[in-house]
């Protein structure tokens, strides 16, 4: 059972877009090849190299926290980490409250519960 993958670029901001295909499953990733952040700064004014794995590994598990099943997971998670990383496009380094407020942002229009189990797991945090 081989892979197929189909690029293409959907923006003329340089989000390059492809559709996997292995055995019946197809799924959607989003790559991007612009530039974006390289540094946060975190809440004790340190800094670490930016990840756009944190934010997806974020989302995700907020998803999973509101009870999406695992496409609507991946869909949301790809949608907003995409957002996410257009908006930091133009930043050399971004505070860690910055990116926080960002994908809240999106949340909130694209997936709501997903917005309140995060919000919920920050008010946990601070307990």
């Amino acid at each position: 059972m081989g892979a197929s993958i189909t690029p293409f670029f959907i923006t003329l901001d340089f989000l390059f877009c492809a559709i996997i295909t292995v055995g019946s499953k197809i799924k959607f990733k989003i790559f991007n090849l612009i530039f974006m952040a390289n540094q946060v700064i975190k809440k004790d004014g340190s800094k670490e190299p930016f990840e756009v794995e944190k934010i997806k590994k974020g989302i995700r598990l907020a998803s999973q926290q509101a009870g999406l099943d695992e496409a609507k997971q991946n869909e949301i998670t790809e949608k907003v980490t995409a957002k996410v990383v257009e908006m930091l496009k133009d930043q050399e380094e971004v505070r860690t409250i910055e990116i926080g407020e960002k994908i809240l942002g999106e949340l909130d229009l694209y997936a709501p519960t997903v917005s309140a189990a995060w919000r919920d797991y920050e008010k946990s945090k601070k307990k």
